[in-house]
């Protein structure tokens, strides 16, 4: 589970989000409340590819957890696929059920809806995907996403509703005063002539004080990627984000 600073982020608010290293793996969890985050972040990077060319991206999102275990949330960035559509806003929604498996195990099961109102494109973004989640205490995170209907341009053409997916391992280790060093890493498969099989990771270190959360992550892909999505959307790079929880 690649957990990137702008997946991170998503995490932290979703209670389930995907393996990337970044702020969203500090879940929140506050049963019974409903909780929100805001934040900004030099690259939106997810599963190993920016979703704003390089660029910085704002982000916020809010969310309620039930003492049942049931939650939900929507989430929002900035985005820009450098094509010759303009693409400036994402809106992820989320609905799930999670468990206490053991004493220090915990599993999840989501569903999730990404949406990208603003696109003229003609090629339909929005997709929707089913995701389970294991989790180690506040250490390991194991996730595995599946979507029957992803679209998108690849190096190779457009992809249009074919599956997708995801398969993460994130963590995160406390190493004192707040500071904690992260790491992921993922693979990704699009099916169809167009896609492909690619994979991400990162590793970096972040700080919680209080309510807020500093993350400084280094995250690359491998060559298929590369290849896959073209050097402007994949491509080593240290992403920095700043996150407030309220």
């Amino acid at each position: 589970m690649v957990i990137p600073a702008h997946r991170r982020l998503r995490r932290l608010l979703l209670a389930s989000a995907g393996v990337v290293v970044g702020l969203q793996s500090a879940t929140i969890r506050a049963e019974g409340q409903i909780n929100g985050l805001v934040g900004i972040t030099n690259d939106y990077v997810f599963r190993g590819r920016s979703q704003t060319s390089g660029d910085p991206a704002w982000q916020a999102g809010i969310g309620y957890e039930h003492s049942s275990g049931a939650f939900g949330g929507v989430w929002a960035s900035r985005v820009d696929f450098n094509s010759r559509w303009d693409h400036e806003l994402e809106i992820d929604y989320v609905v799930g059920f999670g468990r206490d498996l053991h004493r220090d195990w915990r599993g999840e099961i989501a569903l999730r809806h990404y949406t990208y109102p603003q696109s003229p494109d003609p090629l339909d973004y929005d997709y929707t995907e089913i995701a389970g989640t294991l989790r180690f205490r506040d250490f390991v995170t194991l996730i595995v996403a599946y979507s029957p209907g992803w679209s998108g341009y690849t190096s190779r053409g457009a992809v249009r509703s074919d599956r997708l997916l995801a398969a993460e391992v994130g963590l995160q280790y406390p190493v004192g005063h707040g500071f904690s060093a992260t790491g992921g890493l993922g693979r990704l498969d699009i099916a169809g002539p167009s896609g492909g099989t690619s994979l991400y990771w990162n590793a970096g270190v972040a700080h919680q004080y209080s309510r807020l959360t500093v993350d400084l992550s280094y995250y690359d892909t491998d060559r298929s990627a590369r290849a896959l999505y073209g050097p402007t959307s994949v491509q080593g790079d240290v992403v920095a984000a700043i996150v407030y929880k309220f």
